[in-house]
This record gives C-alpha cells, sequence and structure tokens, in this order.
C-alpha cells in the first residue's frame, strides 16, 4: 500500500459512513468534509473541492439518509474534470436514483454497497 494514499469521502453527513471507512483503513489519509466545521457557503465549498482536488481517489457514498445529493454531485463532477478517479457506492434504492445518471457514468467503479466497496479497497490496500 502507497502511504501516501490519500482518499476525499463525498456523501451525506448524516449516517457517518466516513466513520467505517476510516476504521477499516488506518494507514490512509482520508479528507473528511465533517472535520471543516464551516459555516460560510463559500469557504466549505472551497475547502471541499481543494481536498477533491488534492485526492488520488473520490469515494462518493449515496445512502437513503443523504437529503438531496447535491453536494455530492458537484464533488463528483469537479473530480472528474481534475481526473480524480472515483468510486460511487449508491445504496439509495428510492426513484431518485434516475437522476444520478451522470454520477455513475462519471464513475470509474460503481458498488451497490458500502461493505462491497471497503472489499474492494482491501483488495487493493
Amino acid at each position: 500500500m502507497n502511504l501516501k494514499t490519500t482518499v476525499y469521502l463525498a456523501g451525506g453527513m448524516k449516517s457517518h459512513w466516513q466513520d467505517r471507512v476510516i476504521a477499516a483503513f488506518p494507514d490512509v489519509d482520508f479528507i473528511d468534509p465533517r472535520s471543516h466545521g464551516l459555516l460560510d457557503e463559500k469557504a466549505y465549498t472551497e475547502w471541499d473541492l481543494n481536498g477533491v482536488a488534492r485526492s488520488d481517489l473520490v469515494l462518493a457514498y449515496m445512502d437513503s439518509a443523504n437529503p438531496s445529493g447535491f453536494g455530492l454531485n458537484l464533488e463528483v463532477g469537479f473530480a472528474k474534470a481534475s481526473g480524480v478517479p472515483i468510486w460511487y457506492v449508491c445504496e439509495d434504492t428510492t426513484q431518485r436514483q434516475r437522476y444520478f445518471g451522470m454520477v455513475r457514468a462519471c464513475a470509474n467503479r460503481c458498488f451497490d454497497s458500502l461493505d462491497h466497496a471497503i472489499e474492494a479497497l482491501e483488495e487493493i490496500w
């Protein structure tokens, strides 16, 4: 494993899914948007996009607890434009998933569960 691997965690903030991923890979440097504590829209957007740009991978997780996915969409689009690989996890089974076709198209890999994404990451790390 490359100890300098940096992963940006894009997705909802309510289910604490990030904690599972971080605990599974203690030697990976994670950029977790929950950590900045910024309230100003310009400030946290700049922080998030800087994090995406500094990453070796964006792990984008859309679960049913995510109220909209708008932030995830922006982060994935910016990652795609920046040449950062994207792994997209979609556990949201609601009809709104038909609106995430562009996210799926941008992703280098897609998963139907966070467990499957973690298993795939274990294979490379």
